[in-house]
């Protein structure tokens, strides 16, 4: 393990996000090195602002850092003029992470942006998508549009959005039905900040960086930014007032001792102050956890195999990590099935026969050169994972 590199770009964030310096003197060909993992954890700006305090000559960086800046103002105006044409259409909306997160930042444009995400009710989306085609936005056709959301993209702005019709990655058991319910009000409790924008209330802003953490931290893995934005959203909460809004729901959802872990996190790694609800830590499990992030970096840019992990590792259909690797892998192929096999959909009494003919395209795709079958070495790697990630207990 790094360590060293981990604790520099660690003391950085932590610098920039509580201005309180730690940063101890660096060679230059170091910082090199640290911006190019800020990058691939997109916590850029965080760290180049705490190494510009500490007197660093950081010439050779200051076009990446204005570069990501701008897009963050960019990104923050989008939120805005969407927010005015939705309004002035009478679309309720609210956002989600982007504005509604970077708000809680000691300065909100140094939190990376990226898309827009926005939820409209169900019923809406047809008419917001139609809406957004007449003002300059086009269907994007590279992202995938499922039945989640759909994806858009401004012609003169190039900013993407995604429209979605639904909270994302809530499993199919007894604790999904319960964050099922949680959202259900989530249009009457939303909040116009600065007369500006919709953001979520923070009981439902909360849910949602868990939810999102998780899904991408047990596919294709999640940079310092989720991190960070739990960090700074937890700060703001006293022991007593955090555990009055989410125990009893955050239990029930089976998201407590994941909330728990990300907590002590930010407080050993990220400069959280101190939080007495989330217990001791097992510096093992957080110790696991930061070699994780910065094995794959954000969403994985460090490293695409992790996609190949996924299938030993969850069912994101169901309940998460709740099967050994095998049966996962199993589940997962079954799940493959019932979506893309034509005539199971129609008979799902030829499901057997549909999962035989997975397998064997699959075969044919090894043999043809397609794909390459998972070795040794990413089979233990995905195993790493699930034995991590089924220390969060999640869903259960």
């Amino acid at each position: 393990m790094k360590s060293d590199l981990f604790g520099t770009i660690l003391n950085c964030v932590l610098c920039s996000l509580y201005k309180n310096n730690k940063l101890s003197t660096m060679p230059f060909d170091a910082i090199s090195t640290v911006f190019m993992e800020a990058k691939s954890q997109a916590v850029f700006p965080l760290v180049y602002s705490a190494l510009a305090k500490s007197g660093y000559d950081l010439s050779a960086y200051q076009s990446q850092y204005f570069s990501i800046i701008g897009n963050n103002v960019k990104v923050t105006e989008e939120h805005k003029w969407l927010h005015k044409l939705l309004s002035q259409n009478k679309i309720e909306y609210v956002f989600l992470k982007g504005c509604a997160s970077a708000r809680f930042y000691p300065d909100p444009l140094l939190r990376t942006m990226g898309d827009v995400d926005l939820l409209v009710r169900e019923c809406d989306v047809s008419e917001a998508a139609a809406l957004l085609i007449e003002n300059g936005y086009k269907i994007d056709d590279i992202n995938d549009n499922n039945q989640a959301h759909i994806s858009l993209y401004n012609q003169k702005t190039n900013v993407h959005i995604e429209l979605h019709r639904r909270i994302g990655f809530i499993p199919e058991n007894d604790a999904g039905e319960r964050i099922k319910t949680y959202f259900t009000d989530i249009f009457e409790k939303y909040v116009l900040e600065n007369n500006e924008y919709l953001r979520p209330s923070d009981f439902h802003h909360g849910l949602i960086l868990l939810l999102h953490t998780a899904q991408h931290l047990t596919s294709e893995g999640v940079g310092l930014r989720h991190l960070c934005d739990w960090a700074v959203f937890v700060a703001t909460f006293s022991d007593a007032d955090f555990k009055e809004l989410f125990e009893k729901p955050l239990k029930q959802a089976g998201l407590w001792e994941f909330a728990k872990i990300l907590t002590q996190f930010a407080v050993k790694y990220l400069g959280c102050p101190e939080k007495a609800w989330c217990g001791e830590p097992d510096d093992a499990v957080l110790e696991a956890l930061l070699c994780d992030i910065f094995d794959g970096g954000n969403f994985g840019k460090k490293d695409f195999t992790r996609y190949q992990h996924i299938k030993y590792i969850s069912d994101r259909s169901k309940d998460n990590n709740a099967k050994s690797p095998l049966r996962q892998l199993f589940s997962n192929i079954v799940t493959k099935t019932k979506a893309e096999v034509g005539f199971v959909k129609k008979a799902p009494l030829l499901l057997p026969i549909g999962v035989i003919c997975v397998g064997f395209k699959y075969l044919r795709l090894i043999i043809i050169g397609k794909r390459k079958m998972d070795n040794k070495s990413l089979i233990n790697k995905a195993l790493t994972r699930k034995e991590l990630y089924d220390s969060f207990e999640l869903f259960k």
